[in-house]
This record gives C-alpha cells, structure tokens and sequence, in this order.
C-alpha cells in the first residue's frame, strides 16, 4: 500500500489526498488542462494530466484513468464519489490490470449500484421499499402505465449514479414525455448511462440515511445515520449526524436493516444505505456504493475516519470498530455551491475573488476551491462543504449560523444564504422537515424577480438576522420565523458579494440566457405560438439542466440558437413577438 491514484477532482480528491497523508500513502491527482493549478491537484503528492477526450469528460474516461495508473506505479485507484465511483466495469477492469479499486466488488457494484436490482436485493432481504418499475423502463408509455396503475405523482430516476441526477418527478401523464427525455439526457451526461426506472412518489416524508462499513473478513457495522432532508431538486443542502427526533427503536431497525441488505449484497468498503422515512415507517430507497458527500458529519460524531477505513478495508485490513458507535454531539453540514438562491438556484461558473472561512473550535471546510480559481460551468457547482461539531444540536445550529456569518465569498454567489435562512427557521429547529419542505416553505421566499446575483447575510443588531437574497430583504427573527424587510433596512453586508447580473439587460421581446451553458434542446420553432410557462430552450451547466419558459403569450419570431450551441450568461436566445388575443 504505496501509491493511490485518485481518479477524481474537486472537494473529494483533496480530501483522499490528506487521508492517504494521514496514511503514509503516496497520492496521485489526475486533471485537464483547465484543472491543472486546482486545489486538488496541489493537494497531492502527484499529478498527471489526462489528454481531452471527445466527450469533453476525461474524468469519465476509464482507459486512460487506468493506464495512468499503472503508469504511475499506483497500487490502487480510489474513484471519490460521482464519475465512475459505481460503475461495475469500472471496478473490473481496474481489477483486472492488477490494481486494487477502492470500494466495492464489481459483482456488489452491478447489484447494488444499479437501483433496479438493488431494489430487487433490498426485497429479498426483507427491507421494505417504495413499490417501484420491476426493471428498466423502455418508454413514456410504461411510465404512464406505472402512473395510471400505482398513483400519482412518481419519479423518474436513473438506475445508475445519484446526487440527484437523472431524476424527475411527474404529477400527471401530460408531463411524462419532457421528464422522461430531461431525466435521460442528464443520466447520461453525469454517468454515461441513461437507463431509468420509476417508482411511486412519497411526498412527506423525511431521507434518513445509514453508513455502512464492511471488510473482507465478515464485519459489517452501521456507524450511524444521517438526515438529508433538507433538498432542492433531489440535491442536498444540508446533512446532520445523527438524524434527530427519530424513535430509538426505528434508528435500530433501519440500522440493522442496512447491515442485513449490506450482508447479503457480499459488501466490502464503505457505503452508505439510503431511507424514506415518515413516521415510524420506513423505506428502502438505494444503496450508494461509494463515499458520500456527507461523510464528514459522521466523522466529527463517531471519530471514524471514514476515507481512511476504505482505503484499508481495500487492502484487505480489518474495521477499526466492532459495533456501532454512540454519537458524540452533533454535526452540521452545509454544501457551499456556486449557485444563485435568488434565481431559483441557478448554476453560475465563475473566479471566485476571495474564500476566507473562519479557523474556530469545532468548525471544518473540506474545500474544492481558493481564492482565485475559477468554477468551470463543465462541472459541477459544489465548492465547498462547511460542516460544525457541538455538543449538542441547537449549539450546532448557533455554531453554524456564526460559522456562515463570518464566511467571506466574493466574486460568484452561493447557497451560504439559502443555508441561513434554514437554519433559522423554527421548523428546522424542531427536526419538523420533509424532503418537501425546502421547495415548498423556504424558495419561494428566496426568489426574486430582480435577477441580480448577488447576496448577503449580517446581523441586525437586535434579536434577529438579515439575509438579503437578489435584492429582496428577509428578516429572520432570533426565535424562527421569517417576514420581509425593506431594502432601506438593510444593515452591514459582510458575505458573499457575487456578481450583479448575467450580462445585457433583455429588452422586449428579447430572451436571454440566465446563465452561460450549453443548449441541449430547442423546443420550439419559428413562428410558433407559446403560452405563458411554454419551455422554449433547455440549458446545461455544471451537470444540471435548467428550463427557459416563455413569460408571456408570444409568437416565436427568431431563434438565435441552435441545439449543442454554448452561450454565455445574457447571450440572446429567441426573440418574440407579444400576443394579445
């Protein structure tokens, strides 16, 4: 156990590069040309820079990631997370070039990273789940047939990969067809494969999750769960260890059933088994075969190193703990995202101009960024993870919100806002949050028909905080709630000055991009009539795709795109013509 090549970028490459350190290993980075004085690749003891492929995403180029490998002298390939961290053939053939892949078996990975067969495994093993498609789904048509049989709303979703991506949820027949080629189309741009299944939607109810370690050597343990409630388009904001306000017998029973699907699955490394969870009901949802995003939480609640224990666990090691481990405190994490909360959430790529977050006693930020690097839009938004230990949940929370207060980001704008507002919120004081809940109580209240970019959190010098989002004030008492304030009102603005805008000001019948992106799909043509709401491009940026509707009744005078066109931020899309009829 010499050398580890990590065949990722970002947040997580960094953070396997301290722990091979911590480890005595030498770690290998891999990046493009455009990656080449990121923090990861400073970060590592090597580097090496992969050749541009046609795809555009060497990172997902398994033959060259290996033969770097091996040309690098590594013992073993670690993926991260996202990328190829679950694809089985990845595994194997990583396998099969001698190299030790660091994390599950491929056979495990082809079971249990495909979401349709993991479900398949979850029943077998007498965990309960979400009645979902028994196999891939072909079409539109079954999808309306699940729909029409089972209820609506359901979800689309990707058999491989997660993070949110390649999901959709559809509330009526009427909606299947765009969902079912948006789904599809980003399955296959974050991990080259676009297979989707569905299954029933279950709207109220909170994602609780449990990490799961398991050697080589027949232990496997549940070191404890977390709750991702806290989501936008089934993308996480914010994680805590351990999930509060669930009954003990129901964190055992959902602990000892991700150990009994996990046993049986033959599962080595690290991985993570995720639930729905409403009342004292539960849910299977998926197995995540990889590190989470989240894994930090659990570190700073259990002590366990949990990068560490899956580069062991790979080299044939066994696990460092027997049994689960009692929590210590609690633990807060926020996703610090280079995305705008005042413009529904926006990707926005761009050189962040300062990064500074606070050195305090049980405060961590496990970055993917410094100052002066540039968030390229070909990648994803997360630039970092601000993540609070204290001893008890509401200090976490207060740790938290000063934490954010006295974070430093200029030049693009973040969630850091967005995160503010949460944490203040008297329902997320009292654990009294649904995977809903955000979309439903919290964005509305943060978007803005001002589109600026930019946002600030201070205090008030009272009993309560400011956070101003795209221009508009909202004000968070000390004891939750939230109400609006005036733009005169406005304190001292300390964090998180982005931008003031996506280019030109669109004049009438102008419509301009919202953010620099590619245009996967045009939906209209020329001299068609739209409605209000009608979606007239669909945009990429950062892995995620974002729809532009119509505003207004309009006759489609003139496109100035085409599919596959990358356009910059307040580039000209379409120009329409006002209807009145």
């Amino acid at each position: 156990m010499k050398k580890i090549l990590i065949a990722n970028r970002g947040e997580i490459a960094g953070r396997v590069s301290e722990a091979c350190a911590a480890l005595g290993i030498t770690s290998v980075a891999v990046h493009t040309e455009e990656d080449a004085g990121a923090l990861h690749v400073a970060l590592a003891d090597e580097a090496v820079r992969l050749d541009p492929t046609p795809s555009g995403t060497p990172y997902l180029d398994a033959t060259a990631l290996i033969d770097v490998a091996v040309d690098a002298g590594a013992d073993a390939i670690h993926p991260g997370y996202g990328f190829l961290s679950e694809s089985a053939d990845f595994a194997q053939r990583v396998e099969e070039r001698g190299l030790v892949f660091i994390g599950p078996r491929a056979e495990t990975l082809a079971t249990l990273g495909d979401k349709v067969s993991a479900r398949s495994a979850a029943i077998d093993a007498g965990v309960p789940v979400v009645p979902g498609s028994g196999g891939p789904v072909g079409g539109p048509v079954q999808v309306i047939e699940f729909g029409d049989t089972h209820g609506w709303p359901v979800l689309v979703k990707a058999a491989h990969g997660g993070g949110g991506r390649g999901m959709r949820v559809v509330r009526a027949a009427s909606e299947v067809d765009a969902a079912w080629q948006a789904a599809g189309r980003e399955a296959l741009a974050a991990f080259g494969d676009g297979t989707l299944f569905v299954e029933r939607y279950i709207e109220s109810a909170r994602h609780v999750e449990v990490q799961v370690i398991a050697d080589t050597h027949g232990n496997v343990v549940a070191v404890g769960d977390r709750d991702c409630s806290v989501q936008r388009r089934h993308q996480k904001l914010i994680e805590e260890a351990p999930a509060a306000g669930v009954a003990p017998r129901v964190r055992e029973a959902m602990a000892e059933a991700a150990v009994r699907l996990c046993r049986a699955a033959g599962y080595r490394g690290v991985g993570t088994v995720e639930f729905l969870l409403e009342g004292e009901e539960f849910w299977f949802l998926e197995v995540n075969g990889r590190i989470q995003v989240e894994h930090p939480v659990t570190e700073l609640v259990t002590g366990v190193d949990l990068v560490a224990e899956q580069i062991r666990i790979a080299f044939g090691q066994e696990l460092s703990i027997t049994s689960t481990p009692q929590p210590r405190g609690h633990a807060i994490q926020v996703r610090v995202n280079a995305e705008d909360p005042g413009r529904g959430f926006l990707p926005v790529p761009g050189r962040i101009e300062k990064l500074e977050v606070p050195q305090r006693v049980g405060v961590r930020f496990d970055a993917g960024y410094r100052g002066g690097d540039t968030v390229s839009p070909r990648f994803d938004s997360l630039i970092g993870k601000l993540i609070v230990w204290a001893t008890d949940r509401d200090q976490a929370i207060r740790r938290l919100l000063r934490a954010i207060d006295s974070t430093d980001i200029t030049g693009v704008p973040t969630t850091l806002p967005a995160a503010t507002v949460v944490l203040s919120s008297e329902e997320f004081a009292c654990s009294d949050v649904t995977t809903r809940w955000f979309e439903m109580q919290i964005e509305p209240g943060l978007a803005s028909s001002g589109g600026t970019s930019s946002a600030t959190v201070a205090e008030d010098g009272g009993d309560g905080r400011w956070v101003e989002v795209a221009g508009q004030v909202i004000r968070i008492p000390r004891a939750g709630g939230i109400r609006g304030g005036t733009a005169a009102q406005r304190p001292r603005t300390r964090m998180n000055r982005g931008p003031a805008g996506p280019g030109a000001a669109a004049q009438p019948g102008e419509v301009r991009s919202p953010m620099a992106g590619t245009v996967l799909a045009v939906h209209v043509r020329e001299g068609d009539q739209v409605e209000s709401g009608d979606p007239l491009l669909t945009l990429e940026a950062m892995k995620m795709e974002n729809v532009v509707r119509a505003a207004a009744p309009a006759t489609v005078a003139t496109l100035h795109v085409e599919t596959n066109a990358i356009v910059e931020g307040g580039s000209l899309l379409v120009t329409v013509s006002p209807r009145t009829d």
